[in-house]
């Protein structure tokens, strides 16, 4: 796990560094520079009282995707950071506690949930969510945090939310019954998903809404 304890680049892992332009006070510029080339530039309006866009989205998410690579799942495999007040307090990736259910080809995709649904019957999953483990990770740092949440299939394909999607498809945005209740008992604020438009920023209402238009429409992928 790396931490960020205000906004000074060394910090920062050696692949992504932030730099704040100086001489800007309402508005600050803030450059994101990976492996030396400059990915995107933001303009943020009153920085100080929006900790969760002093870093842009995208870093973040690409640590998701770094930390999903260790998830045994041959669905999908998940990761979850979560940043509060510039610092990386919790990570995870999906993926069973009980070392005796490691295997889910055989016991779980292969086994229990055969056939069914993702973002349906949460019950019949011997894992952990991504969301879950950082959660558990930050404890009561959690709150008032942002969770950053991105994954990909078995093949190492991105799954990008499409919010042109009707409610109901997985793909719309964020769907996880389970996980969205859990967000909420930890006093999170919003979940960042990444979607084909880029970094997609959902409200936890709004990801209610997502979450139980999948559970109640039974579809997947």
């Amino acid at each position: 796990m790396w931490r960020n304890r205000g906004c000074h680049g060394d910090a920062l892992p050696p692949q992504a560094r932030l730099s704040d332009e100086k001489g800007l006070k309402s508005r600050r510029c803030l450059s994101i520079l990976i492996a030396g080339g400059i990915l995107t530039q933001l303009q943020i309006s009153d920085w100080h009282s929006k900790p969760y866009i002093s870093f842009v989205p995208e870093v973040i998410l690409d640590r998701c995707y770094q930390l999903a690579k260790n998830s045994p799942c041959v669905k999908a495999k998940f990761g979850a950071v979560i940043l509060r007040e510039h610092e990386i307090v919790g990570e995870g990736w999906n993926h069973s506690p009980n070392p005796a259910f490691q295997d889910c080809e055989h016991q779980c995709a292969g086994g229990i949930r055969l056939g069914i649904a993702s973002g349906t019957r949460v019950e019949l999953c011997h894992a952990g969510h991504a969301e879950g483990w950082a959660i558990a990770a930050a404890g009561r740092e959690a709150q008032g945090g942002l969770i950053y949440v991105a994954g990909t299939d078995k093949d190492g394909n991105k799954l990008l939310k499409d919010p042109s999607l009707p409610l109901g498809n997985p793909r719309r945005g964020f769907y996880c019954t389970l996980c969205i209740r859990h967000i909420w008992m930890a006093g999170l604020r919003g979940i960042w998903v990444n979607s084909v438009n880029g970094p997609l920023f959902q409200t936890l209402d709004e990801a209610w809404e997502t979450s139980y238009s999948v559970a109640v429409a039974g579809v997947g992928k």
